[in-house]
């Protein structure tokens, strides 16, 4: 079954759009309903929601600002736009944004349906016909790489050349003339199994031909980046992001947002479409092509932190910045790790018990606070407190409003705006849920409800 979330500050429309796709057939379970993206988000933090549809003009937060959010925190979740903006160009940046569709209202109901089937059935179509006989037709690939890889594998492993140089072997390898800002990937391929029936990988050719349909997964994921694959020898391959004067201005304070949700889309879809395990190691921005070796050198380093972290699959060098102990699995690397770990997870555990109540808290907030990317964070959580990081915020909101319940004369809509909640219907769903008694019963009870 699948779940699908509305999100319109027109309780009108979010009712019509339900009433709309619970008739169409498609197997839709729950239709959730939130008036801005404050709501939106709660509900994508606490649900498993396939597919988001939302208006972009609503108070607080808007539906542009929702999307940066979900590309963030749910970068494969499927967005399908609905608006009162006709013009092509604001389409256009919805759809740059990472928005599947976009629809001018009023909608036309049967093409917006197509679309809405389209993206419920578009991951499980893939994973279906992911067959082992449609991998070698779709992925095959010669043998051996093209010649241009051994020259930019020799750019990867030679320091001390000057931009002048490694430019020069770039364009003689056909490669655009790119940058000048880059970051790079490295992908490490568990090529012991593969395919749609996971079977076992042993011949080389066979690695070969995972490791080159893996190299066109990722050019697929990354295509709107202009990534330069090169594949190593073994089991590994290198991403090379380069981003001009403009899209590195775009770029978070703290980049390791941005590249980590890139490093996570590539690591999924690898594991979706090839089933073969794999871990991504990413480097930071840098200036100039003649910064690829070093670049190479940092998402080397950044990978081999799996030893470390065997239940993590994207590392950012950036996030072991802490870290003074090498990632050699030792005793005393694992005790020096441990208490960082330790000292980190207090740090961001205090951010939020001073912010857990600020209206549309966002990972990228905490992120920039404790300068780590979101993606590590959020293993910080899974593995250390068993929870995810807004399992973390909701325990601490809920245990405040019941506080307040039970020792105050603050009315429902007082406590939902003092604990961050726009709307006081949301807290009081939110609240039966985590405590299984309404606002209003905890209070006429006068005394606590058991956790």
């Amino acid at each position: 079954m699948r779940n699908v979330l509305v999100v319109d500050d027109e309780i009108n429309i979010c009712e019509g759009i339900r009433t709309v796709l619970l008739e169409a057939g498609f197997g839709i379970e729950h239709v959730w309903m939130a008036r801005n993206g404050y709501e939106a988000l709660d509900y994508l933090r606490m649900e498993a929601v396939d597919l988001m549809i939302s208006d972009i003009r609503m108070d607080e937060m808007d539906g542009l600002e929702l999307l940066g959010a979900v590309n963030l925190e749910k970068p494969n979740l499927p967005v399908i736009i609905i608006s009162a903006h006709e013009q092509f160009s604001y389409a256009q940046e919805v759809l740059r944004m990472g928005a599947k569709d976009y629809f001018v209202k009023p909608i036309d109901v049967p093409l917006f349906l197509k679309s809405v089937r389209k993206w419920l059935e578009a991951g499980e179509i893939a994973a279906r016909e992911m067959t082992a006989s449609s991998l070698t037709k779709a992925f095959e690939r010669a043998d051996l790489p093209p010649p241009e890889t051994y020259v930019l594998n020799e750019l990867l492993e030679t320091p001390g050349l000057t931009e002048r140089e490694v430019r020069a072997v770039w364009n003689r390898a056909g490669l655009p003339d790119s940058g000048p800002y880059f970051c790079l990937m490295r992908v490490r391929l568990a090529l012991g199994e593969g395919g749609s029936r996971k079977e076992a990988v042993s011949s080389l050719k066979d690695r070969n031909l995972f490791k080159y349909a893996a190299a066109n997964v990722i050019a697929e994921s990354l295509q709107q980046w202009a990534p330069v694959i090169i594949p190593q020898p073994g089991s590994e391959i290198t991403i090379v992001l380069p981003f001009n004067e403009e899209e590195y201005g775009r770029l978070p304070v703290q980049p390791g947002h941005r590249l980590g949700m890139l490093g996570q889309l590539v690591r999924d879809n690898i594991s979706t479409y090839l089933r073969i395990p794999n871990a991504v190691g990413i480097s930071s921005v840098k200036f100039g092509l003649q910064s690829l070796h070093d670049l190479k050198n940092e998402s080397s380093k950044a990978l081999a932190w799996q030893e470390m972290m065997p239940d993590q699959s994207v590392f950012y060098i950036q996030d072991f910045d802490d870290y003074k102990a090498e990632p050699d699995g030792s005793e005393t690397g694992k005790e020096a790790f441990g208490v960082v770990n330790h000292s980190l997870l207090q740090k961001i555990q205090a951010f939020l018990k001073d912010n857990c109540n600020q209206k549309g808290l966002k990972l990228q907030d905490i992120a920039d606070h404790v300068h780590l990317s979101t993606n590590h964070i959020s293993y910080l959580f899974r593995k250390f407190l068993k929870m995810t990081v807004w399992d973390y915020v909701l325990k601490l909101r809920m245990e405040q409003a019941k506080k307040l319940l039970l020792t105050t004369d603050m009315k429902r809509y007082e406590i939902a705006e003092a604990i961050g909640y726009e709307a006081p219907e949301h807290f009081s769903k939110l609240f039966k849920k985590y405590y299984g008694v309404s606002p209003s019963e905890i209070r006429s009870a006068g005394s606590e409800t058991p956790d």
